[in-house]
Protein backbone atom coordinates (compact mmCIF):
# COMPACT_ATOMS: atom_id res chain seq x y z
CA UNK A 1 0.00 0.00 0.00
CA UNK A 2 0.90 3.46 -0.82
CA UNK A 3 1.28 5.66 2.17
CA UNK A 4 0.84 9.44 1.91
CA UNK A 5 3.48 11.62 2.76
CA UNK A 6 2.46 13.41 6.34
CA UNK A 7 2.96 17.14 6.63
CA UNK A 8 3.16 18.76 9.56
CA UNK A 9 -0.16 20.76 10.76
CA UNK A 10 0.15 24.72 10.86
CA UNK A 11 0.02 25.73 13.91
CA UNK A 12 -0.61 22.86 16.98
CA UNK A 13 -4.59 22.51 17.47
CA UNK A 14 -6.01 22.41 21.08
CA UNK A 15 -6.58 18.37 21.94
CA UNK A 16 -8.47 16.88 24.95
CA UNK A 17 -7.42 13.48 25.72
CA UNK A 18 -10.27 11.77 27.97
CA UNK A 19 -9.62 9.02 30.01
CA UNK A 20 -12.65 6.97 31.98
CA UNK A 21 -11.35 5.63 35.28
CA UNK A 22 -12.86 3.52 38.26
CA UNK A 23 -11.25 1.42 40.49
CA UNK A 24 -7.73 2.20 38.71
CA UNK A 25 -5.44 3.18 42.00
CA UNK A 26 -3.06 0.15 40.55
CA UNK A 27 -2.04 2.16 37.55
CA UNK A 28 -3.05 5.54 37.04
CA UNK A 29 -0.16 7.06 38.47
CA UNK A 30 2.10 5.30 36.16
CA UNK A 31 -0.67 7.08 33.28
CA UNK A 32 -0.04 10.23 34.78
CA UNK A 33 3.66 10.34 34.27
CA UNK A 34 3.85 9.24 31.46
CA UNK A 35 1.29 11.43 29.93
CA UNK A 36 2.20 14.52 31.93
CA UNK A 37 6.15 13.80 30.49
CA UNK A 38 4.38 14.65 26.43
CA UNK A 39 6.36 16.29 23.98
CA UNK A 40 3.24 17.99 22.83
CA UNK A 41 2.61 21.70 24.69
CA UNK A 42 0.64 22.17 27.59
CA UNK A 43 -0.80 25.49 26.32
CA UNK A 44 -2.97 23.39 23.54
CA UNK A 45 -3.57 20.45 26.00
CA UNK A 46 -6.52 19.09 28.31
CA UNK A 47 -6.81 16.06 30.16
CA UNK A 48 -10.25 15.02 31.45
CA UNK A 49 -11.20 12.33 33.58
CA UNK A 50 -14.34 11.18 34.65
CA UNK A 51 -14.72 8.85 37.84
CA UNK A 52 -17.22 6.49 38.14
CA UNK A 53 -17.79 5.44 41.60
CA UNK A 54 -14.50 3.97 42.84
CA UNK A 55 -14.29 2.21 45.90
CA UNK A 56 -9.82 2.49 45.93
CA UNK A 57 -7.80 5.48 46.19
CA UNK A 58 -8.42 6.83 42.37
CA UNK A 59 -10.37 9.87 43.50
CA UNK A 60 -7.72 11.03 45.73
CA UNK A 61 -4.56 10.32 43.27
CA UNK A 62 -6.73 12.65 40.74
CA UNK A 63 -7.10 15.15 43.13
CA UNK A 64 -3.17 14.97 44.01
CA UNK A 65 -2.11 15.28 39.97
CA UNK A 66 -4.75 18.16 39.84
CA UNK A 67 -3.19 20.44 42.39
CA UNK A 68 0.06 20.13 40.66
CA UNK A 69 -1.09 20.74 36.93
CA UNK A 70 -4.48 22.93 35.87
CA UNK A 71 -4.60 21.19 32.75
CA UNK A 72 -6.38 18.52 34.02
CA UNK A 73 -10.17 18.53 34.51
CA UNK A 74 -12.31 15.97 36.91
CA UNK A 75 -15.88 15.14 36.77
CA UNK A 76 -17.42 12.46 38.68
CA UNK A 77 -20.35 10.19 36.96
CA UNK A 78 -21.17 7.54 39.64
CA UNK A 79 -24.53 7.01 37.72
CA UNK A 80 -23.01 5.93 34.09
CA UNK A 81 -23.42 2.54 33.40
CA UNK A 82 -20.24 1.81 31.55
CA UNK A 83 -17.06 3.63 30.19
CA UNK A 84 -18.85 4.57 26.66
CA UNK A 85 -20.98 6.48 29.24
CA UNK A 86 -18.42 8.26 31.01
CA UNK A 87 -16.32 8.94 27.75
CA UNK A 88 -19.62 11.00 26.89
CA UNK A 89 -19.44 12.94 29.92
CA UNK A 90 -16.31 14.00 29.33
CA UNK A 91 -16.97 15.25 25.37
CA UNK A 92 -20.09 17.59 26.81
CA UNK A 93 -17.26 19.93 28.29
CA UNK A 94 -14.35 19.27 26.04
CA UNK A 95 -12.57 22.08 24.54
CA UNK A 96 -10.36 20.61 21.63
CA UNK A 97 -10.40 20.14 18.03
CA UNK A 98 -9.33 16.42 18.78
CA UNK A 99 -10.19 13.37 21.17
CA UNK A 100 -8.14 11.33 22.23
CA UNK A 101 -9.03 8.60 23.92
CA UNK A 102 -6.88 6.12 25.98
CA UNK A 103 -7.66 4.32 30.13
CA UNK A 104 -6.21 4.07 33.50
CA UNK A 105 -4.02 1.57 32.42
CA UNK A 106 -2.24 3.17 30.07
CA UNK A 107 1.16 4.94 29.66
CA UNK A 108 1.56 6.82 26.05
CA UNK A 109 4.99 7.29 24.82
CA UNK A 110 6.14 11.04 24.97
CA UNK A 111 5.32 12.01 21.33
CA UNK A 112 2.11 9.60 21.38
CA UNK A 113 -0.32 12.96 21.04
CA UNK A 114 2.16 14.74 18.45
CA UNK A 115 2.18 11.24 16.29
CA UNK A 116 -1.60 10.83 16.94
CA UNK A 117 -2.89 14.08 15.76
CA UNK A 118 -0.51 14.57 12.52
CA UNK A 119 -2.21 11.80 10.06
CA UNK A 120 -5.49 13.74 10.07
CA UNK A 121 -4.04 16.86 8.14
CA UNK A 122 -3.24 13.76 5.28
CA UNK A 123 -6.86 13.67 4.38
CA UNK A 124 -9.93 15.09 5.60
CA UNK A 125 -11.88 12.10 4.86
CA UNK A 126 -9.55 10.36 8.46
CA UNK A 127 -12.28 10.40 10.85
CA UNK A 128 -10.33 7.99 13.42
CA UNK A 129 -6.24 7.39 14.17
CA UNK A 130 -5.31 4.71 15.94
CA UNK A 131 -2.10 3.79 17.05
CA UNK A 132 0.04 0.66 19.18
CA UNK A 133 -0.85 -0.54 21.85
CA UNK A 134 2.17 -2.86 23.60
CA UNK A 135 2.62 -4.25 27.02
CA UNK A 136 4.02 -2.58 30.21
CA UNK A 137 4.85 -4.83 32.85
CA UNK A 138 4.58 -3.88 36.16
CA UNK A 139 5.30 -6.89 38.17
CA UNK A 140 7.98 -9.18 36.12
CA UNK A 141 7.02 -12.01 38.33
CA UNK A 142 3.70 -11.43 37.09
CA UNK A 143 2.53 -14.46 35.01
CA UNK A 144 -0.52 -13.01 33.34
CA UNK A 145 1.45 -9.83 32.22
CA UNK A 146 4.14 -12.25 30.67
CA UNK A 147 1.74 -14.42 28.95
CA UNK A 148 0.20 -10.72 27.43
CA UNK A 149 3.17 -9.73 26.64
CA UNK A 150 4.52 -12.74 24.75
CA UNK A 151 1.67 -13.63 22.81
CA UNK A 152 0.87 -9.48 21.96
CA UNK A 153 -2.33 -9.21 23.59
CA UNK A 154 -4.43 -6.46 22.52
CA UNK A 155 -1.78 -5.34 19.38
CA UNK A 156 -2.76 -3.69 16.61
CA UNK A 157 -0.40 -4.16 13.95
CA UNK A 158 -2.00 -7.36 11.91
CA UNK A 159 -5.58 -6.58 12.51
CA UNK A 160 -7.86 -6.25 9.31
CA UNK A 161 -4.25 -6.99 7.97
CA UNK A 162 -1.99 -3.89 8.16
CA UNK A 163 1.15 -4.29 9.41
CA UNK A 164 2.83 -0.70 8.71
CA UNK A 165 0.84 3.23 9.11
CA UNK A 166 -1.45 3.88 6.85
CA UNK A 167 -5.00 3.41 6.02
CA UNK A 168 -7.75 0.27 7.40
CA UNK A 169 -9.46 -0.91 4.55
CA UNK A 170 -12.43 -0.13 4.33
CA UNK A 171 -15.88 -2.39 5.29
CA UNK A 172 -17.30 -3.41 1.81
CA UNK A 173 -19.31 -6.72 2.48
CA UNK A 174 -20.56 -6.12 6.13
CA UNK A 175 -19.44 -10.07 7.00
CA UNK A 176 -19.96 -10.73 10.77
CA UNK A 177 -16.31 -11.37 10.42
CA UNK A 178 -15.68 -7.96 9.84
CA UNK A 179 -17.67 -6.07 12.43
CA UNK A 180 -17.76 -8.66 15.37
CA UNK A 181 -14.45 -7.15 17.28
CA UNK A 182 -12.14 -9.98 16.10
CA UNK A 183 -8.59 -9.33 14.37
CA UNK A 184 -10.10 -9.48 10.84
CA UNK A 185 -12.32 -6.42 11.97
CA UNK A 186 -11.15 -2.64 11.27
CA UNK A 187 -11.43 -1.12 14.65
CA UNK A 188 -9.34 1.24 17.02
CA UNK A 189 -9.57 0.02 20.74
CA UNK A 190 -10.07 3.21 23.33
CA UNK A 191 -7.12 2.54 24.96
CA UNK A 192 -5.30 4.12 22.17
CA UNK A 193 -7.67 6.19 19.14
CA UNK A 194 -8.29 9.99 18.16
CA UNK A 195 -10.95 11.40 16.85
CA UNK A 196 -11.86 14.39 14.80
CA UNK A 197 -14.56 16.44 16.42
CA UNK A 198 -16.33 16.32 13.44
CA UNK A 199 -16.19 12.77 13.13
CA UNK A 200 -17.42 12.67 16.63
CA UNK A 201 -20.62 14.97 16.05
CA UNK A 202 -21.60 12.97 13.29
CA UNK A 203 -21.49 9.85 15.23
CA UNK A 204 -22.86 11.81 18.62
CA UNK A 205 -22.35 9.15 21.24
CA UNK A 206 -21.23 5.87 22.52
CA UNK A 207 -23.20 2.77 22.81
CA UNK A 208 -24.70 1.57 26.31
CA UNK A 209 -23.40 -2.00 26.16
CA UNK A 210 -21.37 -2.93 28.82
CA UNK A 211 -17.98 -3.26 26.12
CA UNK A 212 -17.61 -3.46 22.70
CA UNK A 213 -18.10 0.30 22.48
CA UNK A 214 -14.50 0.91 21.19
CA UNK A 215 -15.91 -1.40 17.91
CA UNK A 216 -18.93 0.26 17.63
CA UNK A 217 -18.18 3.55 17.25
CA UNK A 218 -15.38 3.43 14.79
CA UNK A 219 -17.76 1.03 12.55
CA UNK A 220 -19.92 4.18 12.72
CA UNK A 221 -17.16 6.24 12.17
CA UNK A 222 -16.79 4.05 8.61
CA UNK A 223 -20.37 4.64 7.90
CA UNK A 224 -20.14 8.54 8.01
CA UNK A 225 -17.96 7.64 5.14
CA UNK A 226 -14.70 8.54 6.97
CA UNK A 227 -11.43 6.93 7.10
CA UNK A 228 -9.70 4.72 9.48
CA UNK A 229 -5.83 5.45 9.59
CA UNK A 230 -3.25 3.32 11.99
CA UNK A 231 0.00 5.09 13.04
CA UNK A 232 2.40 2.79 14.70
CA UNK A 233 4.74 5.20 15.79
CA UNK A 234 1.77 6.74 18.33
CA UNK A 235 2.21 3.99 21.13
CA UNK A 236 0.37 3.67 23.94
CA UNK A 237 1.92 1.03 26.48
CA UNK A 238 -1.19 -1.10 28.33
CA UNK A 239 -0.65 -2.22 31.89
CA UNK A 240 -2.51 -5.97 31.86
CA UNK A 241 -4.65 -7.44 34.21
CA UNK A 242 -2.77 -9.25 37.36
CA UNK A 243 -4.78 -12.18 38.00
CA UNK A 244 -6.20 -14.92 36.11
CA UNK A 245 -9.41 -14.06 37.44
CA UNK A 246 -9.69 -10.94 36.34
CA UNK A 247 -8.28 -11.81 32.86
CA UNK A 248 -10.77 -14.36 32.33
CA UNK A 249 -13.64 -11.76 33.35
CA UNK A 250 -11.99 -9.18 30.75
CA UNK A 251 -12.40 -12.33 27.75
CA UNK A 252 -15.77 -13.04 28.85
CA UNK A 253 -17.32 -9.44 28.66
CA UNK A 254 -15.29 -9.04 25.19
CA UNK A 255 -17.28 -12.14 23.85
CA UNK A 256 -20.44 -10.81 24.91
CA UNK A 257 -21.11 -7.95 23.20
CA UNK A 258 -19.53 -9.57 19.81
CA UNK A 259 -23.13 -10.93 19.21
CA UNK A 260 -24.37 -7.54 19.87
CA UNK A 261 -22.21 -5.75 16.72
CA UNK A 262 -23.01 -8.76 14.03
CA UNK A 263 -26.34 -7.76 14.85
CA UNK A 264 -25.83 -3.80 14.86
CA UNK A 265 -24.07 -4.26 11.41
CA UNK A 266 -23.40 -7.23 9.71
CA UNK A 267 -25.49 -8.39 6.75
CA UNK A 268 -28.19 -11.54 6.97
CA UNK A 269 -25.42 -14.20 6.41
CA UNK A 270 -24.79 -17.65 8.29
CA UNK A 271 -20.33 -17.40 7.98
CA UNK A 272 -18.55 -20.37 9.40
CA UNK A 273 -15.29 -20.02 9.83
CA UNK A 274 -12.71 -22.83 9.58
CA UNK A 275 -9.89 -22.20 11.31
CA UNK A 276 -6.82 -23.99 9.62
CA UNK A 277 -3.27 -24.14 10.61
CA UNK A 278 -2.09 -21.58 7.97
CA UNK A 279 -5.18 -20.14 6.36
CA UNK A 280 -8.66 -19.70 7.46
CA UNK A 281 -11.72 -20.93 5.17
CA UNK A 282 -14.83 -19.30 5.27
CA UNK A 283 -18.28 -20.92 4.25
CA UNK A 284 -21.08 -18.25 4.02
CA UNK A 285 -24.49 -18.62 2.91
CA UNK A 286 -27.55 -16.41 3.20
CA UNK A 287 -29.40 -16.79 6.45
CA UNK A 288 -32.43 -15.02 8.26
CA UNK A 289 -30.02 -12.83 10.30
CA UNK A 290 -26.61 -12.15 10.79
CA UNK A 291 -24.69 -15.17 12.35
CA UNK A 292 -21.08 -16.52 12.74
CA UNK A 293 -19.54 -19.78 14.19
CA UNK A 294 -15.96 -20.51 14.34
CA UNK A 295 -14.27 -23.97 14.16
CA UNK A 296 -11.39 -24.51 15.43
CA UNK A 297 -8.74 -26.86 17.43
CA UNK A 298 -10.11 -26.07 20.96
CA UNK A 299 -13.64 -26.60 19.38
CA UNK A 300 -12.83 -29.70 18.07
CA UNK A 301 -10.67 -31.00 20.27
CA UNK A 302 -13.86 -30.96 22.90
CA UNK A 303 -16.03 -31.98 20.01
CA UNK A 304 -13.76 -35.26 19.38
CA UNK A 305 -13.61 -35.68 23.80
CA UNK A 306 -17.53 -36.00 24.00
CA UNK A 307 -17.92 -38.20 20.36
CA UNK A 308 -15.16 -40.49 22.21
CA UNK A 309 -17.13 -40.53 25.56
CA UNK A 310 -20.42 -41.09 24.35
CA UNK A 311 -18.66 -43.84 21.99
CA UNK A 312 -17.58 -46.14 24.81
CA UNK A 313 -20.60 -45.62 26.99
CA UNK A 314 -22.88 -46.65 23.91
CA UNK A 315 -20.17 -49.94 23.05
CA UNK A 316 -18.93 -48.45 19.82
CA UNK A 317 -15.56 -48.98 21.17
CA UNK A 318 -13.42 -48.13 17.89
CA UNK A 319 -15.27 -45.02 16.67
CA UNK A 320 -14.68 -43.89 20.82
CA UNK A 321 -10.74 -44.73 20.22
CA UNK A 322 -10.55 -42.75 16.68
CA UNK A 323 -12.04 -39.98 18.54
CA UNK A 324 -9.91 -39.90 21.63
CA UNK A 325 -7.00 -40.06 19.70
CA UNK A 326 -8.54 -37.41 17.67
CA UNK A 327 -9.06 -35.15 20.41
CA UNK A 328 -5.39 -35.35 21.56
CA UNK A 329 -4.21 -34.85 18.08
CA UNK A 330 -6.63 -31.33 18.23
CA UNK A 331 -5.36 -30.60 21.95
CA UNK A 332 -1.41 -31.01 20.82
CA UNK A 333 -2.15 -28.35 17.52
CA UNK A 334 -4.18 -26.16 20.14
CA UNK A 335 -1.40 -25.81 23.29
CA UNK A 336 2.00 -25.61 20.77
CA UNK A 337 2.06 -22.00 20.55
CA UNK A 338 2.50 -22.12 24.56
CA UNK A 339 5.81 -24.04 23.88
CA UNK A 340 6.89 -20.54 22.18
CA UNK A 341 6.45 -18.58 25.63
CA UNK A 342 9.11 -18.31 28.14
CA UNK A 343 9.95 -19.58 30.88
CA UNK A 344 9.04 -22.86 29.51
CA UNK A 345 9.02 -24.01 33.63
CA UNK A 346 5.40 -22.36 33.72
CA UNK A 347 4.30 -24.07 30.82
CA UNK A 348 1.61 -25.52 32.46
CA UNK A 349 0.35 -22.38 33.81
CA UNK A 350 0.89 -20.43 30.46
CA UNK A 351 -1.36 -23.61 29.00
CA UNK A 352 -4.01 -23.08 31.94
CA UNK A 353 -4.19 -19.50 30.77
CA UNK A 354 -4.81 -20.01 27.51
CA UNK A 355 -7.21 -22.72 27.97
CA UNK A 356 -9.37 -20.59 30.87
CA UNK A 357 -9.49 -17.40 29.45
CA UNK A 358 -10.59 -19.45 25.36
CA UNK A 359 -13.41 -20.21 27.76
CA UNK A 360 -14.43 -17.49 28.96
CA UNK A 361 -14.45 -15.56 25.69
CA UNK A 362 -16.73 -19.05 24.36
CA UNK A 363 -19.09 -18.42 27.34
CA UNK A 364 -19.34 -15.10 27.00
CA UNK A 365 -20.49 -15.22 22.95
CA UNK A 366 -22.85 -17.65 23.52
CA UNK A 367 -24.53 -15.43 26.88
CA UNK A 368 -24.40 -12.47 24.49
CA UNK A 369 -25.83 -14.87 21.51
CA UNK A 370 -28.69 -15.96 23.53
CA UNK A 371 -29.41 -11.90 24.98
CA UNK A 372 -29.56 -11.27 20.97
CA UNK A 373 -31.17 -14.28 19.54
CA UNK A 374 -28.68 -15.08 17.21
CA UNK A 375 -26.21 -17.66 16.22
CA UNK A 376 -22.87 -16.85 17.55
CA UNK A 377 -19.31 -18.92 19.08
CA UNK A 378 -16.53 -17.41 19.67
CA UNK A 379 -13.20 -18.66 17.77
CA UNK A 380 -10.55 -20.68 19.57
CA UNK A 381 -7.05 -18.66 19.99
CA UNK A 382 -4.44 -19.64 17.61
CA UNK A 383 -1.27 -19.08 16.76
CA UNK A 384 -0.64 -17.16 20.03
CA UNK A 385 -2.97 -14.36 19.05
CA UNK A 386 -5.95 -13.95 20.84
Amino acid sequence: MNEPALREPRGLPKVSVIIPVKNAARTLEKTFEFLLSTSYPFDKLEIILTEGGSSDATVEIIKKWQAKYSLIKFIQVPESKNAGQARDAAVKIVTGEYYLFTDGDCAPERDWISNMVEPFFIDSKIGAVGGEILTMRVDETNLVESYCQQIGFLLVSGRAGIKESGYFPEIKKWLPSEVNGSVTSPFFATANVAFSKKAFDEVKHFWDESTGEDVDFSIEVQKKGYRLYFSKEAVTKHIHRASMKSFFTQLFSYGIDHPTLIKKHACNVLEIIFQLPFKDISLRVPFLQPALIYVGSFHLMHISLAVSIVGFLFGYKNYAQISFFSSLLFAVWYFIPVFKIRPLKHFFTFAKIRYLTNWGYILGSLKGALKNKTGYIEMSWKQGRH
